[in-house]
């Protein structure tokens, strides 16, 4: 008997996969999680012109549409996976736009692969706007901020309707070492197309490499941020911490955040390494100089 091998859809590479390029999949994850105040507030169409944008940072992808809801009206929807938590300011810094009074409505809709710290919720719903003019969702036109940390979510406790919580048991559950898929996730008609898209045979040998570099960019990116975060509380430093990695973001002098991130792309190149994976894999995904890579040793 075949064993079906599913990597885990919080990658780049699968997440793209599935909700960059299906929107009935990304229509159906949208209307689950974006609060529509009447039926005829959901999503009917995410326009094909122009084509969903696609955008990376070193901390997230976004896929950037622009959609149609059943009053006919028409709104900017951002979908983001953050890899790892940073800061409030870091979705702001990220968004479409100039600012928030050149802005014409925006849902962003940012699916955490991480906790926030102080946080118990794993939903949180922030209405940031720049007008008073209804434009549907049950909402005012300007930003609306929708946050879900994905660690967070339990199943019992979930407020949000059943295909949210398969959608967000999708995304959790499958974390390519599973053994199985849940069978209801299966049975639903998009939530199963979506776990299918992330059969492991459907990837080409670049793809997987590319996938298993992901993994461990990721894993050492939330490791280096961690750090500093623990750091930063123990010296009861919450506030200082987000202004100085603001800082950081736009400016790359946070000596002590970019040494503890160069110290994981060390490793991560290491175990990389272990993998087989090429070096020019190595220098795109773990972001470290080429002329470091010889010196650094497999970790098995």
């Amino acid at each position: 008997m075949n064993h079906v091998k599913y990597l885990d859809p919080k990658t780049h590479i699968t997440f793209i996969k599935v909700f960059g390029k299906n929107p009935d999949l990304l229509t159906s994850l949208l209307n689950s999680m974006l609060p529509a105040g009447q039926e005829e507030d959901r999503i009917v169409e995410i326009l094909k012109e122009p084509s969903p944008e696609i955008r990376r940072s070193p901390f997230s992808t976004t896929v950037c549409t622009q959609c149609r809801n059943g009053r006919g009206r028409t709104a900017v929807v951002e979908t983001r996976l953050i890899y790892t938590w940073t800061s409030r300011k870091q979705v702001l810094t990220e968004l479409t736009g100039d600012g928030l009074d050149s802005l014409q409505p925006v849902y962003s809709l940012n699916i955490l692969n991480d906790s926030i710290p102080d946080c118990r919720e794993y939903y949180h719903d922030i209405g940031i706007v720049s007008g008073n003019r209804s434009c549907g969702y049950g909402l005012t036109e300007g930003l609306h901020l929708i946050t879900i940390e994905i660690p967070h979510f339990r199943t019992a406790a979930s407020s949000l309707d059943k295909t949210a919580g398969l959608w967000l048991r999708f995304l959790k559950e499958i974390d390519g070492s599973a053994a199985g898929v849940a069978p209801e996730l299966l049975s639903h008609p998009e939530i199963g197309k979506a776990v299918r898209l992330l059969d492991s045979s459907l990837y080409t040998d670049e793809e997987l490499r590319n996938y298993t570099a992901f993994i461990h960019y990721s894993r050492a990116l939330k490791t280096a941020i961690h750090g500093v975060i623990d750091e930063s509380y123990g010296r009861g430093c919450k506030k200082g911490f987000e202004e100085g990695f603001s800082r950081w973001y736009k400016e790359g002098v946070n000596t002590g955040i970019i040494a503890g991130i160069q110290q994981q792309q060390r490793r991560s190149a290491g175990l990389m390494k272990a993998d087989g994976v090429a070096e020019k894999d190595i220098l795109r995904w773990t972001g470290i100089q080429e002329h470091k890579i010889d010196a650094v040793q497999p970790i098995w």
